[in-house]
């Protein structure tokens, strides 16, 4: 680095070791050597405005990304309500204006996808992956009900994120009179968040 007249600021300098909680434990050292400074290794990295944690969950970085998106929700509402009393709170203010919460709103549209997939009104790449749990053995009183099969995923990490896991999870959860749906389904966000 001195040949190239570069120094290392150790303060702003970090680095990571990426992999799965079984590979972490073989790590011998959390420290590497550059020059005459010792750099510790963290859990977790920002480059480029994306949080990188050390088993490439992504979870700080979207729930960041909610948080920043739930921020500007609550301005937008305000706006909306033409409300800048900040004394009211922002949650009373979105439920006034009938908007769900960021965290709610994804579940919503993901939620729509899946009805989409179930009646034929999506693209064959996203349907292909939404299938009926079919119970062959047994008449059961849950047999007469839209259930979808979960699969099973190799990743624990990602794969339980991925469309075809995490839709048909969502969906198995909802309440039986929801999945007949579309307006009900926000009313049933709606009913979770202001109770």
């Amino acid at each position: 680095m001195v040949a190239y007249k570069l120094k290392l600021n150790d303060s702003k300098t970090e680095f990571i070791i990426l992999g799965a909680p079984v590979q972490l434990t073989k790590v011998i050292s959390n420290s590497i050597k550059v020059g005459d400074d010792s750099i510790a290794s963290c859990d977790q990295v920002r480059n480029l405005g994306v949080i990188f944690d050390k088993h490439m969950k992504m979870d700080k970085h979207i729930m960041y990304l909610i948080q920043r998106l739930q921020s500007l929700q609550n301005s937008a509402a305000r706006l909306v309500a033409d409300c800048y009393d900040f004394d009211t709170p922002s949650l009373s203010i979105i439920q006034s204006v009938h908007w769900l919460p960021v965290e709610f709103r994804i579940k919503f549209k993901v939620l729509i996808i899946v009805y989409k997939c179930i009646h034929g009104m999506a693209p064959s790449y996203l349907s292909d992956d939404v299938t009926f749990q079919v119970n062959t053995r047994y008449t059961l009183r849950s047999s007469n009900t839209l259930t979808l099969t979960d699969p099973r995923t190799n990743l624990k990490t990602c794969g339980d994120r991925a469309f075809p896991s995490a839709g048909p999870k969502l969906w198995n959860r909802l309440p039986i009179s929801i999945t007949q749906f579309k307006s009900l389904l926000k009313s049933h966000f709606f009913k979770l968040v202001f109770r």
